[in-house]
């Protein structure tokens, strides 16, 4: 008898010591890291994480151009004339959304454009850390379709300039982020063909 009520005081003990240790209220720290541990990450911070576009590459328009932020007012577009524009508004590479690069099509900017095909590669690099594109939409639309710079629901790169008479018309090319893998290989050999 005295042997059962030890074994129960026991458990009994063991199983409010365990309850103790596993369910206790955690105590307020005055670490220097508390702060990072309880904020919740916001939109702007997210922003700030991610890098902007800073080059574009695309071997078979022989296009290697800096890529610099921009933005629009109305109908009023910024451009450069040394590098290509990256609309701030737009997703940034590794985001979801569309991410637009546009220039003038000019030569050393963005009038080798139309020389690109289904299936052709793009790189884009931000942070110092490449992304890989795969052409796989062209088309020619008028000036006021802006939809083609609207935001998507999957990650996408669209590359836009003028073309046609007089420049009345936009050239549109739509390209979706290559794999992991294909991206550093990409990469490779983009560096290579640029450097030959």
């Amino acid at each position: 008898m005295k042997i059962s009520a030890l074994i129960a005081t026991i458990g009994s003990l063991t199983g409010m010591t365990l309850a103790i240790l596993f369910f206790k209220t955690p105590e307020k720290t005055d670490s220097q890291f508390a702060p990072l541990l309880v904020q919740t990450p916001t939109y702007e911070y997210h922003q700030r994480l991610i890098a902007a576009p800073q080059r574009v590459r695309i071997p078979e328009a022989k296009i290697d151009l800096a890529v610099r932020s921009a933005v629009n007012v109305g109908n009023s577009y910024e451009f450069f004339l040394d590098a290509a524009s990256y609309l701030v508004t737009s997703a940034k590479p590794g985001e979801r959304g569309n991410m637009v690069l546009y220039a003038h099509n000019e030569a050393g900017l963005f009038r080798s454009l139309i020389e690109v095909s289904l299936g052709d590669k793009v790189m884009v690099e931000a942070g110092g850390v490449p992304k890989g594109y795969t052409v796989t939409r062209i088309k020619v639309v008028e000036p006021n379709q802006i939809d083609v710079i609207a935001q998507t629901p999957d990650e996408r790169l669209t590359l836009l300039t003028c073309t046609g008479v007089q420049k009345s018309h936009r050239l549109v090319v739509i390209a979706e982020p290559t794999s992991a893998f294909g991206t550093l290989l990409l990469h490779t050999l983009l560096l290579h063909t640029l450097e030959v």
